[in-house]
């Protein structure tokens, strides 16, 4: 890791709901290192994917696992 980094980590419920909660998390997360609110949103974004497709495709729907 590059000096001066941290880890940070979420775990939510593979629950599309709760995708916003992940959207909150890695916003803050970006702001808090100095990314530009365009980066911050395309992050968002991303992860928002990623959460989506992890739901639809790993769980087939179900809500009982983890991402």
């Amino acid at each position: 890791m590059p000096e001066g980094a941290r880890l940070e980590a979420l775990s939510i419920r593979s629950d599309p709901a709760r995708i916003r909660d992940a959207r909150t998390w890695i916003a803050a997360v970006a702001r808090s290192a100095g990314f530009t609110e365009e980066e911050t949103h395309d992050l968002a974004v991303a992860l928002s994917e990623v959460c989506s497709n992890s739901h639809r495709h790993s769980y087939r729907g179900r809500t009982d696992g983890r991402f």
